[in-house]
């Protein structure tokens, strides 16, 4: 269950930073709330899982708008450890 809660709060995250890059660009910059999401289950829940919803996160944000395909994926990877 919190696997499902936590996906859904980066669902949030990711169309909320989407929506900020796009209308409310601040010198071209956005916060990284899906960040956010991957680094707080790195405490509480499943490496294996915490693993899968990084990524999953990372490539959903390269696909959204990334420049460099998977670069965020590998980023929030690694910011899980």
């Amino acid at each position: 269950m919190p696997g499902l809660l936590y996906f859904a709060i980066g669902v949030v995250a990711l169309v909320i930073e989407n929506l900020w890059r796009v209308h409310l660009p601040i010198l071209g910059l956005a916060p990284q709330l899906t960040l956010l999401v991957v680094l707080f289950p790195a405490h509480v829940m499943n490496p294996l899982r915490g693993l899968f919803l990084a990524f999953i996160f990372g490539f959903a944000l390269d696909a959204l708008g990334g420049n460099l395909p998977g670069m965020n994926a590998v980023v929030f990877v690694a910011c899980f450890f």
